[in-house]
């Protein structure tokens, strides 16, 4: 039976109205993606950019790392960590500082309840016209952990399945390759959150937190570094082994000046001499720390670098030298920030429960920092600092006369803080002005100053 005009005009109208839905349907799975990143975008910040902390500010983070760390960092123990929202945000703050990210990306952490929200804002855009992804994470214990519960982009409310999916598929791709992250967060025995404070509970592991440390210094030793950092370890091998051999303790300079010589001439190559010193620096450190190189350089077989052990010291004392190498590293590769504050919660935790705050050791900290900061702060400072290194000739040239310098170490706590109240005080001030004073009166740092950069 031959079909109809109606029904051939039926059945074709049905195919283009058919193939008009499979183009349209089509258009919308293409399109979809595109909408919905579109819904995610907004034109005002909801947080907006962080102001960098106050000298007070900076004090109370020293106040909060120092209160929340182990009496005994040498021994396994449980530690409980407890921090309110106030804390939490200024921990924030300084983390946005430490590595200036503060000016596209802003957050706020609040506790509402029995959960940990953190509403934050991603500067896409602000050249012509600004674009913002604003967002609510709301986060919730699990008993030893923190699950993300809900998650708001923009207008776009996330499905809580892609959620969890997601951030399950993103901490096990980024745990398999931190296996020592991984390890900290098996530490946690309770996280607990009230609308009070944050709790966590974790057994501290002195040899996890050396692991940690040697990844930390993995990541500032930057994969183009490796290199640098291995030939300045070898100058500092060969000097060690042309001293002679009674000769196990020698001044700083024995080896600053070789050190600073070849970076010169490193530099004449390179044309880089802010890497030069730094990666000096990152060498000298891991020697006086008595590290591991392989810890370090991760194409160097454990042992195969083991250069004769000598005992540097600074007016006699290697402690001193100690305090100023690490804080000169630390400066050099994180910032003087994080060196400022590292070194002096170091002396608040000696203050309250080792062998006493010491305002000796703070001078090497100070000349460490002056030396680090000075040693990266432009290419100009960084080649004269170079010149002036390598022509030292004694130890005065770059570090003061601990007589000027400091005459009260081994202060208690309560010591400390019958003198100077606490480390926010103006008469502690006065005191760290009056030292800054005298490390950069040395010829060394003299006429220059990395803020004048």
């Amino acid at each position: 039976m031959t079909p109809t005009r109606s029904t051939a005009t039926r059945s074709a109208k049905g195919r283009a109205i058919t193939s008009l839905l499979s183009r349209v349907a089509l258009l919308v799975v293409a399109t979809l993606p595109v909408a919905l990143l579109l819904l995610s975008l907004q034109f005002e910040r909801r947080i907006q950019p962080v102001n960098p902390l106050s000298s007070d500010e900076v004090a109370r983070v020293e106040q909060l790392l120092l209160e929340n760390a182990p009496p005994d960092v040498a021994t396994r123990n449980l530690q409980r960590l407890s921090l309110d929202a106030e804390e939490l945000n200024l921990l924030l703050r300084y983390g946005y500082q430490l590595f200036e990210a503060n000016k596209r990306t802003s957050a706020d952490v609040s506790l509402p309840g029995t959960t940990l929200l953190l509403q934050g804002t991603v500067a896409v855009s602000e050249r012509f016209l600004p674009v913002y992804v604003n967002f609510d994470a709301v986060f919730a214990s699990t008993g030893d952990s923190l699950q993300l519960q809900s998650l708001q982009l923009g207008h776009i409310t996330v499905p809580a399945a892609i959620v969890s999916r997601a951030g399950d598929t993103l901490k096990a791709r980024y745990l398999s390759s931190n296996p020592e992250v991984s390890e900290l967060l098996e530490s946690v025995e309770e996280i607990s959150i009230d609308p009070d404070r944050l709790a966590v509970d974790l057994q501290w592991e002195p040899a996890l937190v050396s692991r940690l440390r040697t990844q930390a210094q993995q990541y500032f030793a930057a994969a183009g570094d490796q290199e640098r950092i291995r030939r300045y370890y070898d100058v500092i091998a060969n000097v060690a082994s042309g001293l002679p051999t009674d000769e196990n303790r020698v001044s700083a300079t024995v080896f600053l000046i070789p050190l600073f010589d070849e970076a010169l001439k490193q530099t004449a190559a390179s044309g880089d001499p802010v890497a030069e010193n730094r990666t000096l620096l990152q060498a000298l450190a891991i020697y006086v720390n008595d590290q591991d190189i392989s810890e370090v350089l991760s194409d160097v077989d454990a042992g195969t670098l083991r250069p004769r052990r000598v005992e540097i010291r600074l007016q006699h004392r290697a402690d001193l030298a100690q305090h100023l190498v690490l804080s000169a590293a630390i400066a050099a590769s994180a910032g003087a920030g994080l060196a400022a504050v590292l070194t002096n919660t170091k002396e608040a935790y000696d203050a309250r429960y080792r062998s006493g705050f010491s305002f000796s050791d703070l001078t090497a900290n100070i000349a460490g920092m002056a030396l680090g900061g000075m040693a990266v702060a432009s290419h100009r400072q960084a080649g004269l600092l170079q010149q002036r290194m390598a022509a030292l000739v004694e130890e005065t040239d770059f570090f003061p006369s601990l007589e000027r310098a400091s005459n009260r170490d081994g202060l208690s706590e309560t010591d400390f803080n019958a003198l100077y109240e606490d480390r926010t005080s103006e008469h502690y001030r006065e005191r760290l002005a009056e030292i800054e004073a005298l490390v950069y009166s040395r010829p060394v740092f003299q006429g220059m100053n990395p803020a004048l950069e």
